[in-house]
């Protein structure tokens, strides 16, 4: 088909400072140094290439085809937008004109597209323009003419793409977002953006995210340290899995709006070869989660000046970050309501301060420190942190969570939590679950004020090591000023703990508790639990496991618990070697499983006491449960033990213990 400019309206078209107007294009010049410029490959005879148009697309172009062939195309649909090539091969595709809606956006003919050589003067403005061509390189040495607000995705999978040459002279001025721009195109290796003006960019999330299963190989994107982002609204994941070593983005205003929707979110998130970051005088906003996670080789974070003063978020900002050491005492952070697995997983750090911080209502300081382990490893995950600076943690506020906050710590040595106030905490499920490296007992513990805490779950376990782990630490624990009056469930309150060798429970409310599961189960070292014979145990319904495996504990006083509503005692007492307490004041008429080992391999009770409590006993029948009683080796004296014993056996239940 002929070349046909009747239709052809360049007239407005602009390239840096050259007007073309139609009258100056002869045919001969159409498809000059001023067209669009494109090779596309065609792997057989007869198959087609069509241009990336859609609905959205203004055109008015002319385009050669590369085969001597040309088109005319002013509507997006128009059958010539397709072009049918009779012998396979590489051809080059000149255009000139108006484009405005081209994107390939990961479909069409994108991966027939290749090296770029002209931009021209074509305006091909459309996000997602070239998402997806995974074959194409660049080699223009122009620039293009940017119209558009908007670059998404623009060069997003160009896994081909290395560089694009004169990237650090285009201007950008006129772009809002640009976010995934150069997004899982790992192969780019150095581009110069340092020029750019960027300062109506609202949108760098994913800008230079190079990440597709390995780390991207972008090493260099220039100084930046002078580029007003302040109309920024979202820089997460910026620069993602690159390749960079060092970087400086002193200034930079990264504050937040009213409505909070301006953050740093894993701007320097997976940058594993990240060892430099300036950031002088940094303004940031509400949310840094995930902002410096696993920058493993980072040796230097220069934050001077740094205002963190509206940051309230702050999950995994520096989880697997190995920084020799992290101080965030004089960040002066906002009412912190979000930081779960802040400084997870540290593996080079071994120090970190967190002294002064303050958790607004509803906090979420679980996890804090946690240590990730692999389902069913018992050794604990490697972690080099050794000290944990503290001091004056303010928790006061409502409805605070501190639930394992310091999980699996295993190479802290030492703990100081004397001067916080826990007012507001509500939950602290395994909060010290498995600091199994301490060489002293947690400083501060007694002070807690636990009065609104309904979770205790594991808040002092210690994980059951195949290799025995560490035993006989002699921590003695007052704990006697703890008010669980809020509390439901103690389960595994300090199950395994073999570091301690005595507790002091007194004063303990605990009259709203219903599950005592494994609450003091395998302290081996434990050689008393004081205060026991005050509790109020009169809701507790399951007790399985609570004491099991005693072995030198001689301070189990639980004789005068009122035991009406338990209903599951298995191995209660098992493995109690030291146990000697009459069990007559306990109500045993609710038990409907456990009995059968309650004192199973324990030496079991005297004479005097196994005599009083089977009368006792016998005066509760009928019993709910039938079947064994497992009583150790306990022995008891003739008549009227005896006939409680027969009366017991009579109604159902068939006696192990220490009698022939």
């Amino acid at each position: 088909m002929p070349i046909n400019l009747d239709n052809l309206d360049v007239g407005t078209a602009f390239y840096g400072t050259r007007n073309i107007s139609k009258a100056f294009l002869g045919a001969a010049l159409v498809f000059g140094d001023d067209a669009f410029t494109f090779d596309v490959e065609i792997p057989q005879d007869g198959d087609t290439f069509s241009l990336p148009l859609d609905s959205s697309s203004t055109i008015n172009s002319t385009v050669d085809w590369g085969d001597s062939s040309s088109d005319t195309i002013i509507s997006f649909d128009q059958a010539e937008s397709t072009h049918t090539y009779t012998t396979a091969g590489t051809y080059t595709i000149k255009m000139l004109g108006t484009v405005n809606g081209w994107a390939f956006n990961n479909a069409g003919d994108r991966l027939l597209i290749r090296d770029i050589s002209r931009w021209g003067i074509f305006d091909w403005s459309k996000k997602s323009a070239f998402y997806g061509c995974a074959g194409l390189t660049v080699s223009a040495l122009d620039r293009p003419l940017i119209t558009t607000d908007e670059f998404y995705a623009e060069f997003a999978g160009c896994t081909a793409l290395t560089e694009v040459p004169s990237l650090g002279n285009w201007d950008v001025s006129s772009l809002t977002k640009i976010q995934y721009m150069f997004y899982q195109s790992p192969n780019i290796t150095s581009i110069d953006v340092s020029g750019w003006d960027v300062s109506n960019v609202s949108i760098f999330s994913n800008m230079f995210n190079t990440l597709v299963t390995e780390i991207g190989n972008l090493i260099s994107i220039g100084d930046i340290s002078g580029w007003d982002v302040s109309n920024g609204t979202s820089f997460q994941n910026m620069f993602r899995g690159t390749g960079i070593t060092s970087i400086d983005i002193s200034g930079w205003d990264l504050r937040g709006t009213t409505n909070g929707n301006r953050f740093a979110s894993g701007v320097f998130a997976s940058c594993i070869s990240l060892q430099s970051i300036t950031a002088r005088n940094i303004q940031l906003g509400n949310k840094i989660n995930y902002m410096f996670q696993e920058t493993e080789s980072l040796q230097s974070l220069d934050l001077t000046g740094a205002d963190f003063s509206l940051v309230t978020e702050a999950m995994y900002a520096f989880a697997g970050c190995d920084l020799p050491s992290i101080d965030v005492s004089g960040f002066g952070f906002g009412a912190l309501t979000e930081v779960e697995y802040m400084f997870q997983n540290m593996t080079s750090t071994t120090t970190v301060n967190i002294s002064n911080l303050t958790f607004g209502p509803g906090a979420d300081a679980s996890t804090m420190f946690s240590i990730y382990q692999s389902s069913g490893d018992n050794s604990g995950n490697s972690s080099s942190l050794t000290s944990i600076v503290c001091e004056n943690i303010d928790a006061s506020a409502s409805n605070i969570s501190l639930a394992y906050m310091f999980y699996r710590c295993v190479s802290l040595t030492s703990l100081d939590v004397s001067t916080w106030d826990t007012s507001g905490v509500v939950d602290m499920q395994a909060m010290f679950y498995d600091t199994r490296g301490l060489t002293s007992a947690i400083v501060g513990l007694n002070s807690f004020d636990t009065s609104n805490v309904t979770n205790f779950n594991f808040v002092m376990g210690q994980e059951a090591l195949s290799n025995g782990g560490p035993f006989g630490g002699g921590f003695v624990y007052n704990l006697s000023n703890w008010r669980l009056s809020s509390a439901t469930n103690v389960t595994e309150m300090f199950k395994n703990n073999r570091m301690i060798s005595s507790i002091n429970v007194s004063n303990w409310d605990v009259g709203s508790v219903t599950n005592f599961d494994s609450m003091f189960e395998t302290l081996d070292y434990c050689v008393t639990i004081s205060g026991l014979h005050t509790w109020d145990v009169s809701s507790g319904v399951n007790f399985t496991q609570m004491f099991q495996n005693h072995k030198i504990n001689t301070n189990i006083d639980v004789s005068g618990w009122n035991m009406s509503s338990a209903t599951n005692v298995t191995q209660m007492l098992y493995d109690c070697d030291m146990f000697n307490s009459s069990l007559a004041g306990w109500d045993i008429s609710s038990v409907e499983s456990g009995l059968d080992t309650l004192l199973a391999q324990a030496s079991g009770l005297s004479p005097l006491y196994y005599n009083s409590t089977l009368i006792a006993w016998s005066a509760l029948v009928p019993l709910t449960y039938s079947g064994t009683i497992n009583m150790g080796g306990s022995t008891h004296t003739g008549s009227p033990a005896q006939d409680a014993k027969d009366i017991l056996v009579a109604d159902g239940l068939v006696f192990a213990d220490g009698m022939p």
